[in-house]
C-alpha cells in the first residue's frame, strides 16, 4: 500500500482485548492498521506517557497530538493517504539562547514552555502544548518553548525552578502562567489572556452596578478609572497594572463624557467593596490619583486595598488573607444569599464594632467573618471544632501561631475585645500541632511541634532541619542520603540534623516559610536561618555546613 498509514496506540492492554473504541476505529478504518508496538519499539520512542498515540506513513512514525475521537483520528488517517500530504509544521516555535529574547520582544502576547528533555511531565504536557498552539495559531498567538536544561541562562534569568514551567510574555514582559494544562483549557485560559484588561462602561447603570455592588472574581472589588479619551497616556501603565492583576480583579473605565455624566474624576481610580461587604464605618469608594504613578504603584494600591474592615474568607478569597499577620476570625454559618443575609450580617456587625475600636487604636489587626463548612481546615488548626455553639472565635499571631479563645456562650464585646489585646501582647496561649514527643532519638533528631523551639532553635547550636510530608515522594528519595548525613555528624556535638512532619506538626517560628516538600533550612549558632537551595548528595550537604556553621569563617581565615 503506496501511501498507507497506520495509529500506533502505545498501551499496556493485550491486542486480543483491545477496548471496544479501538475495535469500531478498526471496523470504520477498514484497510488502515491498528497496532500495539512492542516493548523495544516503545523502549526507542521514548514513550513515558499511556496511551501514546503514532501516525505511520511509509515507514515514517509521527507523534499524534490531535483530538482523540473517531471523526478526527479517521480524518487524519485518510487526509494522510494523500500522494500530496505534507508532514504538518511543528506549531509550537521552539527557542534557543541566540532567538529567545527577540522572540518575548517581539510578540504582544505569547507563552513559553520552559522543559527539559528527560522531564515525564513535559513530555505529558506536550501533546496538549501542541494541539492548543494549533487551535491559537487560528487567532495569530504563538505557543514556544525552550530547553532549560540545555540553556540554563535563561531559565535562571527567569526563576525556573522546575519543568515545565510556563510564562506569559507581554512585549517582553514576564508573569507566571496559572492556567490549566489541558488542550482546551490552555485554548480558553489564553484566550481570557489576550483580551482587553479593561472593559468599558458605557451606561450610568453598569457603572452604579458595579459600584454599588463589586464584581463575581476574586475579592469582588469593583475598580473603574476614568480617561480623557482612549488615547490617555495615562491607560498605559493602567493596562498593565490590570494585566498582571487581571486573574483575581476585574477591571473597568470610563472615557470621554461619560466620566462627567458619571460622575467620575478624570485620571483617577475608584475601589469599592461588594456590596454586602460594606459598612458604615467606611467610605463607599476609594480614590487613586494615576498621574504620574508607575504600574507597579498601581498594583500595590489595589493590592493593599483590597480586604474590607471585615470581610469574608472564601475559597476565591483565601489567598488575600493567608499572608496577613495578625488577623482575627470568627467562625459561623456565613451565608450571604438573600434568606440568610439578616443573620450573618448580625454577627458580621457585631465584628465591625471590635474591628473599628482596634482601628481607632492604630492597632493593625485585619478581622474577618468565615463560614465553618467551607472553612473546616483552618476551623481545626485552632483545634477548634463545630458544635452546638453558634460561633468560634481565634486569632493567628504575628508569630503565625493558633490562638484559639476558649468556647463561649454569648458574644461579649470586651471579652472578645480582650482575647485580641492579650494575642497582641503576647499573653495568650497558642494551639500547637504536635505528634509526641521522641522518647528516643537517631542520628537524625525528629523534632515534633512541642519540641521546636527546644530544638531548632537552641542559639548554641548548628540545624540543618528537613521538613517533609509522609506523602512526598522526593522527601522519601532524600530520606537514605539524610540518615548518612545524620551519621557522619553524630560525633559532632554542635551540628544537629534533623527532620519534621510538617504535615503533622505546627512550625512555632515565623523565619521558616514551607511551601512545599521537601523544604531545608539551616540554622547556624547564633545565627538566622538560611534557605538550603544546593546540590543533594550527601557531600552537598556536608560541604554547606562546614562553610556555614559558627566559627567557619574564622577557621578560614586562620
Amino acid at each position: 500500500m503506496r501511501h498507507g498509514a497506520a495509529i500506533a496506540n502505545n498501551s499496556s492492554l493485550n491486542t486480543k482485548t483491545l477496548p471496544p473504541r479501538w475495535s469500531s476505529m478498526i471496523f470504520e478504518l477498514q484497510k488502515l492498521i491498528l497496532l500495539t508496538t512492542s516493548s523495544e519499539i516503545i523502549d526507542e520512542l521514548e514513550v513515558t506517557e499511556y496511551p501514546t498515540l503514532f501516525s505511520l506513513r511509509n515507514g515514517e512514525l509521527i507523534l499524534y497530538n490531535d483530538a482523540r475521537d473517531l471523526p478526527t483520528i479517521k480524518n487524519h488517517l485518510l487526509d494522510m493517504r494523500n500522494p500530496k500530504w505534507k508532514k504538518p509544521a511543528e506549531r509550537v516555535v521552539e527557542l534557543t539562547d541566540e532567538n529567545f529574547e527577540e522572540f518575548v520582544n517581539g510578540e504582544e502576547f505569547t507563552v513559553v514552555e520552559f522543559y527539559a528533555p528527560w522531564c515525564g511531565h513535559c513530555k505529558k504536557l506536550l501533546p496538549e502544548y501542541e494541539a492548543a498552539a494549533a487551535d491559537l495559531n487560528k487567532d495569530g498567538i504563538k505557543l514556544a518553548k525552550i530547553d532549560a536544561n540545555k540553556y540554563t541562562e535563561i531559565g535562571q534569568q527567569y526563576g525556573v525552578t522546575g519543568y515545565p514551567t510556563l510564562k506569559i510574555f507581554r512585549r517582553g514582559k514576564d508573569s507566571d502562567y496559572n492556567g490549566p494544562r489541558e488542550r482546551n483549557g490552555i485554548v480558553l485560559y489564553v484566550l481570557d489572556q489576550v483580551s482587553p484588561p479593561s472593559t468599558e462602561l458605557l451606561s450610568k447603570k453598569e457603572y452604579k452596578k458595579i459600584l454599588e455592588k463589586g464584581t463575581k472574581k476574586g475579592a469582588g472589588l469593583g475598580l473603574i478609572a476614568f480617561f480623557t479619551n482612549p488615547e490617555d497616556e495615562l491607560i498605559v501603565n493602567y493596562a498593565d497594572a490590570a494585566n498582571d492583576l487581571r486573574e483575581d480583579f476585574t477591571f473597568h473605565h470610563v472615557n470621554g463624557e461619560n466620566v462627567a455624566a458619571f460622575g467620575g474624576k478624570n485620571g483617577h481610580l475608584r475601589l469599592s467593596q461588594a456590596g454586602h461587604l460594606q459598612s458604615k464605618y467606611e467610605q463607599k469608594f476609594l480614590d487613586f490619583d494615576l498621574n504620574g504613578k508607575s504600574a507597579d504603584e498601581i498594583k500595590n494600591w489595589v493590592i493593599e486595598h483590597t480586604l474590607p474592615l471585615v470581610g469574608a474568607v472564601t475559597p476565591a478569597t483565601s489567598k488575600f488573607y493567608e499572608h496577613q499577620f495578625p488577623r482575627c476570625l470568627t467562625f459561623y454559618s456565613v451565608d450571604f444569599s438573600h434568606q440568610y443575609i439578616k443573620n450573618t450580617q448580625l454577627w458580621r456587625e457585631k465584628v465591625l464594632k471590635i474591628a473599628i475600636e482596634f482601628v481607632k487604636r492604630s492597632e493593625n489587626v485585619i478581622f474577618a467573618v468565615a463560614d465553618e463548612d467551607q472553612n473546616k481546615a483552618l476551623l481545626e488548626k485552632f483545634n477548634l471544632h463545630e458544635s452546638a455553639e453558634e460561633l468560634n472565635f481565634g486569632c493567628i499571631g504575628a508569630d503565625k501561631l493558633f490562638y484559639p479563645m476558649e468556647e463561649f456562650d454569648e458574644w461579649d464585646h470586651d471579652e472578645i475585645s480582650d482575647f485580641v489585646k492579650s494575642v497582641l501582647k503576647g499573653k495568650a496561649k497558642a494551639f500547637i500541632k504536635s505528634e509526641k514527643i521522641p522518647k528516643k532519638q537517631g542520628n537524625v533528631v525528629k523534632v515534633v511541634g512541642k519540641t521546636f523551639k527546644q530544638i531548632v532553635e537552641d542559639e548554641s547550636k548548628n540545624v540543618l532541619i528537613e521538613f517533609y510530608a509522609p506523602w512526598c515522594g522526593h522527601c522519601k528519595s532524600l530520606a537514605p542520603i539524610y540518615e548518612e548525613l545524620g551519621k557522619e555528624f553524630k560525633d559532632d556535638d554542635s551540628v544537629v540534623i534533623a527532620k519534621m512532619d510538617s504535615i503533622a506538626n505546627d512550625i512555632t517560628s515565623p523565619e521558616f516559610i514551607v511551601e512545599g516538600f521537601p523544604t531545608i533550612y539551616f540554622k547556624p549558632a547564633f545565627g538566622q536561618p538560611i534557605k538550603y537551595d544546593k546540590g543533594r548528595e550527601i557531600a552537598d550537604f556536608i560541604t554547606f555546613i562546614e562553610e556555614n556553621k559558627y566559627g567557619a569563617e574564622k577557621k578560614d581565615e586562620l
